[in-house]
């Protein structure tokens, strides 16, 4: 179940922030979901590739999020297959396909958001008052959100520019 105002309840974020990478040196209490900000962005993102949904005020595992429990391959190809560049002319679209392609050939795992930033300005991304991209409005994104968790361990803050070989990996994959 979820709160009235549709966050994961404290229990169930203290439960989460120990196991979600990015959550490994958040500070504060991590009790509320507005005030854990990778948690949140984290689960938005498995929503928004399809393995959770919220259904009158609850959130549930989708076929895809039931079936990827049970076998590891099938979760690989879905991720890889959501994370796939969309079509479309939207700036979550082309910040998605440059963060895919920087993460493919990120050798030693360092993700220069900086450059993807630079790439979105240069191809005419601005925000409504006109002022440049900037490498932090790449951390909200779905596909960023999937790349920096997929980890082994805990992940502290100072890494939030690093993936793992396997988020290279699978942002390979998704390419393909």
């Amino acid at each position: 179940p979820l709160t009235a105002a549709g966050y994961l309840k404290p229990a169930d974020v203290e439960a989460a922030s120990k196991v979600v990478p990015a959550m490994g040196d958040w500070y504060g209490a991590q009790n509320r979901e507005v005030n854990c900000i990778p948690l949140l962005e984290f689960r938005e993102s498995l929503q928004s590739m399809g393995l959770l949904r919220k259904h009158k005020g609850t959130l549930l595992l989708t076929r895809a999020g039931a079936g990827a429990q049970r076998d590891p391959a099938a979760l690989w190809d879905h991720l890889a297959a959501r994370l796939s560049p969309a079509n479309d002319d939207t700036f979550e679209a082309h910040a998605g396909f440059l963060l895919l392609i920087y993460a493919a050939g990120a050798q030693d795992g360092s993700l220069p958001l900086d450059d993807v930033a630079a790439a979105l300005n240069e191809l005419g991304w601005r925000h409504p008052d006109h002022s440049p991209v900037s490498s932090y409005d790449l951390y909200r994104l779905p596909t960023y959100s999937a790349l920096i968790n997929v980890a082994k361990h805990p992940r502290s803050r100072a890494d939030q520019r690093r993936i793992s070989s396997g988020a290279s990996a699978l942002a390979r994959a998704a390419l393909r």
